[in-house]
């Protein structure tokens, strides 16, 4: 998956505390519009840190 909206989630994700890489792409201040692998862990470790759930996407409840 490639857009703005996935540079959007890895600001997010990197400025609290689910930091998509410690250096090049995807790093703070680094964003990327691409999501890969290390995309999908920072996902899957804000999901399960706040909602108690895993899952590979983002859907209503992550949203939410």
């Amino acid at each position: 998956m490639v857009g703005s909206d996935v540079k959007c989630l890895q600001a997010i994700l990197n400025a609290n505390g689910h930091v998509v890489a410690t250096s090049g792409a995807g790093s703070p201040g680094n964003e990327t519009t691409y999501f890969g692998p290390r995309t999908l862990v920072a996902v899957r470790a804000w999901q399960l840190a706040t909602l108690g759930v895993s899952a590979s996407q983002i859907g209503p409840l992550s949203r939410a």
